[in-house]
């Protein structure tokens, strides 16, 4: 199911794609997309229809996801929902918000800024598509996207022995979020454990103290 005016693929989005900021050490700065904000998205379906509707699917066919559906998912993951204070849409032990989303697409790899909600390009990775490397089934591949969810352990530092709770606790709320838009857009979606942390940790050139948690296939 598609929705508004955002039922354009993310792979013929190119003009929507804003380059900002100067030049720094020769090199251009990454990419920005710019996602639909909040606002626009309208009333959608009621929680309990999309509890009922909410399941497991790995039926993917490769079809990119539409602007307005990547703009909900990546909100509903970790976006701001109370500006005035920066808070999120999920809970954040001691407001540490550990928790970072990066979105693999057919074009590159992305992280989601929340702070003004749009995607950045690893530079890097532009237009190469690492979506087959997020996973061991064979149907990674061919979502349409899938999302690694990226904890910082650091800012526990003074709480070793809740860090791994904290970590998982986030990743999974984050992931059930995305799994009720994906219901209420009629998406699929699967949460996966069968990945490589350190391959991906690697592949994302994370700092030490940041470890890849979970990862999320979806598609339309």
């Amino acid at each position: 199911m598609k929705h508004g005016f955002g039922s354009k693929c993310v792979g013929v989005i190119g003009s929507l794609l804003l380059v900002v900021g100067s030049v720094w050490a020769g090199e251009p700065p990454p990419e920005r997309m710019a996602l639909l904000q909040e606002d626009t998205f309208g009333p959608g379906m009621g929680l309990y229809d999309a509890l009922r509707r909410r399941h497991a699917s790995r039926d993917f066919d490769g079809e990119a996801l539409s602007l307005e559906q990547l703009s909900r998912i990546c909100w509903a993951a970790r976006g701001i929902n109370r500006p005035e204070e920066g808070m999120l849409t999920i809970p954040s032990g001691h407001n540490q918000q550990d928790l970072t989303l990066y979105v693999f697409l057919e074009n590159g790899i992305w992280r989601y800024n929340a702070e003004d909600h749009t995607l950045i390009q690893l530079p890097e990775t532009a237009g190469m598509d690492y979506r087959a490397q997020t996973g061991e089934q064979e149907f990674v591949g061919r979502a349409g996207a899938n999302l690694v969810y990226v904890s910082d352990t650091t800012r526990y530092a003074h709480m070793t022995d809740v860090v791994d709770r904290w970590a998982g606790f986030h990743a999974g709320v984050a992931a059930q979020n995305v799994g009720l838009v994906c219901a209420a857009e009629g998406m699929k979606n699967v949460v996966r454990a069968t990945f490589s942390s350190q391959g991906l940790e690697r592949l994302l050139q994370l700092p030490v103290g940041s470890v890849a948690v979970m990862t999320q296939s979806i598609g339309p």
